[in-house]
């Protein structure tokens, strides 16, 4: 319930924008015929409406209700069509109503008259479309355990965690992990990506692990200047040789307790990550209030034009298989904020399943995160993800 829910607010959004190019497409071609020249009232109406009657079912086929029709038939588009101009034949019946109304008993221009018409079809469209001829399907699937991985590995899980100017954050970080995963008995490596620190961050990092019981366990990779958080996370996983792996942030928000809630739930996906939004409860200490705006807003904008389905693609906990993991890592091209969403839209795009789980967060103090600056950096990351999208750069042949 929760995701159909969930998806039907996604879809309402990118209905709009079809919406609002569909009717501004029927408001210029009825505007040139009715106006420009001198075609009939009806006449000008039903041209301008064929006319965005064809694109508007090619855009709501190819991306309104995309996530509608993973579990159709393979002949759905039969069905769908006929419905599409049942649905789109009804509206232009109300079409021609409203304008006769508007234009015949009101007195309204033509234009005002045509456009008000066309929010009266919109709702209608939106309604019966969503609701029927993209009905989102209820057929259940039976969703089997996933194999383990034959490949021999030399440790269990592999930790990577990023870091820039993180000589403070990082100590009980680090003091944190090797305590827990060692009391678990897990066999364990930490990865520790010094994103071109101006600090000692590497010195303390290089300083705790020399002390442990297995220091050929742990490992400080030092980039030359400061790339990104998804170009290091990328370094590190691309250097990890665990069965699993999980990246975290330095700051150590998430408990590391919350592996095992992960890691149970990969018995059924090749990806588990953590989420601050599917219960609200698991937030010990929120985010200041600018970074929850920039957090949501990233995240509207990613599920309406990229990804949809998620409640937290940001959340700096996220757990994966090895090869699912260095497969997609090696697909990635944006290298700050944004990576989260590339990292799962191409994890779907490659069939991997997402389990999305509640963990506990305890915001810490120290973000480097800069509202304005970071917030137009995402937007123009989210313009190069769909870029690369529309034009093959993520395609699996070339892999």
């Amino acid at each position: 319930m929760n995701r159909n829910k969930s998806l039907r607010w996604i879809q309402f959004f990118r209905y709009i924008v079809t919406g609002t190019l569909t009717t501004l497409i029927d408001l210029l071609v009825f505007h040139t015929l009715y106006i420009r020249f001198d075609y009939s009232k009806n006449t000008a109406v039903i041209f301008a409406f064929i006319l965005a009657l064809l694109f508007s079912f090619i855009v709501n086929k190819k991306w309104t209700f995309k996530g509608n029709q993973e579990n159709t038939h393979t002949n759905w588009h039969v069905s769908q069509f006929i419905k599409f101009i049942f649905v789109a034949g009804f509206g232009l019946l109300i079409t021609l109503l409203c304008v006769h109304i508007f234009i015949n008993i009101l007195e309204l221009p033509p234009i005002l008259s045509k456009l008000a018409a066309s929010a009266v079809v919109f709702v209608w469209n939106f309604l019966a479309n969503s609701f029927w001829t993209f009905r989102t399907t209820t057929e259940e699937t039976s969703i089997k355990p996933l194999l383990p991985e034959k490949k021999s590995f030399p440790f269990e899980l592999s930790i990577v965690i990023p870091a820039y100017n993180e000589s403070e954050r990082i100590i009980p970080t680090l003091q944190s992990a090797l305590q827990y995963f060692i009391s678990q008995n897990i066999n364990f490596e930490i990865i520790v990506v010094d994103d071109g620190s101006s600090d000692n961050t590497a010195d303390i990092c290089t300083e705790i692990f020399t002390s442990t019981q297995h220091p050929s366990h742990y490992k400080v990779i030092q980039l030359s200047q400061n790339k990104g958080k998804g170009f290091a996370i990328k370094t590190g996983v691309l250097e990890s040789k665990g069965r699993h792996i999980l990246f975290c942030d330095a700051d150590g928000a998430t408990p590391f307790h919350q592996y095992k809630i992960l890691r149970d739930a990969m018995l059924f996906s090749e990806i588990a990550i953590g989420s601050r939004y599917k219960d609200r409860s698991t937030v010990e200490k929120k985010q200041p209030l600018y970074r929850i705006i920039i957090s949501r807003t990233v995240n509207i904008i990613a599920q309406i034009f990229i990804i949809e389905g998620i409640a937290d693609t940001q959340c700096g906990f996220k757990l994966f298989r090895n090869d699912a993991g260095k497969r997609i890592f090696k697909k990635q091209k944006i290298e700050r904020f944004a990576f989260d969403i590339e990292f799962l839209m191409l994890a779907k795009t490659y069939g991997y399943r997402i389990s999305e789980i509640p963990v506990i967060w305890i915001d810490k103090d120290g973000s480097k995160v800069n509202g304005l600056r970071d917030g137009m950096r995402i937007l123009r990351d989210f313009v190069l993800i769909k870029f690369y999208m529309m034009f093959g750069f993520y395609k699996k042949n070339s892999e």
